[in-house]
């Protein structure tokens, strides 16, 4: 242990650095771990700033260019101070480390000019700790130099304390980088995969049926690859553990303003085919509708007049009664809708699993995607930021048959939800991604409401895979022919204009 001791830290001049060089490289190596875990999200100096929470929101924050500034202004400062503090007898040695100096500021300036104007805010609390991390530790770097002149060469390189210091530094912040980059990684490929219809999402399949496997083409066969999509898995709920992923058709028309009058209808039409395919002893795949509706009221099995606060003679929207559990709710332009029809005997014949695993699908969508900390409430259905609610969700079964769904509120306008008791709860918010984004700052990253329902829509067809365990593949509808044929009015309908 002597040996070992002198060995790593060789005796005074400065205990001092020898403490801090233990600090430093520990510091930064667990720094490194947490990114690894996710502990600060996609980057690190903007965690603060990306944790969705309301003390997050009311904290002081710099844009991110002067945060960045401000981060890395004090270092080097410090390192222009050496200059004088400790000259070098030899000019072009000062000359060098001089244009060293200036070369790696003016990269810091490059970078704030240029790329973090794109970034959110940063917390001013967390900029200061960075930027004072960054400055004892420059200050420590050039104080090892000095420390270093004029001693005799050691036996052992690593035994001069101008060169000890440096390398445990230097390995620390290695560990940090690397775990930054994972994580940084991690993000960037989630988002571009997500982002490029080249990249094989959802690949078009033309077919009625889905053709059988022999039959079917390599394009047509291409599925989206979800293990190779490295991220956290926020809420730790159980998940169905199918021995094989199953197939599940996918019908995106989540661009599209679809009555709710014809979706409802073409749900239970499906319902039926399987119901019958089922009863044939025929296998069916599980099928996904992602859509927006027009603006439409509808009323769950549990929903009174009482929920509403106007007359519904004069109703703003079409109002429709329906055989969904729940109360009363909103349908609208920015909310995106997933009507997962599945067959329960393929997953778990139990409907409370099948509740939470649906708030499982948005709270992941919500945490890994945006950052947003969304969470379940005892004895509430749906999903919640804070104290507002963000996701409802209301289902009917037959014969272990799903319809109905979730919607998911992303850019709708919130103003619809005042005229209504929504889901019967008149103690708590409704809210959107988009109002949640911009509190933090972070919504400047979509220049249109497309670009982010664009993005959620993608999150939840990829967490709508994982959670259940399915494969995906699309399935257009030519034309919609279909739902030309549905009469625009069910026999739920309540006529608004009564």
């Amino acid at each position: 242990m002597d040996i070992l001791s002198a060995f790593l830290f060789p005796p005074p001049p400065s205990t001092f650095v020898n403490v801090m060089t233990v600090v430093s490289s520990t510091s930064l190596a667990m720094a490194g771990l947490s990114e690894i875990k996710g502990k600060h999200l996609q980057y690190s100096k903007f965690w603060n700033a990306n944790s969705g929470s309301k003390l997050s929101a009311q904290e002081s924050k710099l844009s991110s260019k002067y945060g960045m500034l401000l981060v890395y202004t004090p270092a080097f400062l410090a390192g222009a101070a050496s200059f004088w503090l400790f000259p070098s007898g030899d000019e072009r040695d000062y000359g060098m480390q001089f244009f060293s100096d200036v070369l790696e500021y003016s990269e810091i300036h490059i970078l704030v000019l240029f790329i973090h104007k794109y970034s959110s805010k940063m917390v001013l609390k967390t900029a200061i700790q960075i930027s004072f991390s960054y400055f004892l530790s420059t200050a420590i770097m050039i104080y090892t130099q000095h420390l270093s002149q004029g001693l005799p060469e050691p036996p052992i390189d690593l035994k001069n304390i101008g060169e000890l210091y440096p390398l445990c530094f230097s390995i620390g912040t290695a560990i940090y980088l690397a775990g930054r980059s994972y994580a940084t990684r991690k993000c960037f490929n989630k988002l571009m995969i997500l982002l490029t219809p080249s990249a094989g999402f959802l690949p078009s399949c033309s077919n009625t049926h889905r053709p059988p496997e022999s039959q079917r083409s390599h394009p047509q066969k291409i599925f989206y690859k979800f293990d190779q999509i490295l991220r956290k898995k926020p809420s730790g709920s159980p998940l169905p553990l199918n021995a094989l992923p199953k197939s599940c058709e996918c019908f995106d028309l989540h661009q599209n303003l679809i009555p709710y009058g014809d979706a409802w209808s073409w749900q239970k039409e499906i319902v039926r085919e399987k119901v019958g395919l089922i009863d044939a002893n025929q296998d069916c795949p599980d099928t996904l509708i992602v859509l927006q509706h027009h603006p439409v009221y509808t009323m769950g099995t549990n929903s009174t007049e009482e929920y509403f606060n106007f007359d519904l003679k004069d109703s703003p929207f079409p109002i429709y009664r329906t055989e969904r559990g729940g109360e009363v709710t909103y349908h609208g332009p920015g909310q995106l809708v997933m009507y997962p029809i599945v067959n329960l005997r393929n997953h778990k014949m139990d409907l409370h699993w099948y509740l939470r695993a649906l708030e499982e699908v948005v709270i992941r969508v919500l945490s890994s995607t945006f950052s947003i900390n969304a969470h379940r409430i005892d004895g509430l259905t749906g999903v919640w930021a804070g104290n507002q609610k963000l996701a409802a969700i209301g289902i009917r079964v037959s014969k272990w048959i799903t319809f109905h769904g979730l919607a998911l509120n992303v850019t709708t306008d919130l103003t619809p939800f005042n005229w209504i008791v929504p889901c019967g709860i008149r103690n708590r918010k409704v809210g959107n991604i988009k109002e949640l984004l911009r509190e933090v700052d972070l919504h400047t990253g979509f220049q249109k409401d497309s670009q982010l329902i664009d993005i959620t829509f993608g999150a939840l067809i990829q967490e709508f895979s994982e959670v259940f365990q399915l494969d995906m593949y699309h399935k257009t509808i030519p034309s919609l022919e279909f739902l030309k044929q549905i009469p625009n009015n069910s026999p739920g309908e309540i006529s608004y204009n009564l």
